[in-house]
């Protein structure tokens, strides 16, 4: 089985996380795409950094529910949770050996 992580804050999850993720599906002959919504992205500011008109990002949790609900009627595309339930920044080494 062939299979891909697809990491991101998805705040919110758009058409473009979709097509990437299809895209990705059908060109590379990936069996099982995993979306993982990261806790704390690496590459968007947060807070003061971020400006004062910037938004709050939307919660871990309110995230997730997007993602689920955006992918729920593929089933070639699973979602983890690790991310957040970890907390801190992304983790990448060793994910597909310890999840799945």
């Amino acid at each position: 089985m062939k299979l891909a992580i697809l990491g991101g804050s998805f705040n919110p999850i758009h058409l473009g996380h979709l097509y990437l993720a299809d895209t990705v599906l059908s060109a590379l002959g990936i069996d099982r795409l995993i979306l993982t919504p990261a806790n704390i992205s690496p590459f968007k500011l947060h807070g003061a950094e971020a400006g004062a008109e910037s938004p709050p990002p939307a919660s871990g949790r309110d995230r997730l529910d997007m993602v689920l609900a955006s992918v729920s009627a593929d089933p070639r595309i699973g979602v983890d949770d690790l991310e957040l339930r970890r907390g801190g920044g992304v983790l990448y080494g060793g994910y597909p050996e310890r999840n799945h």
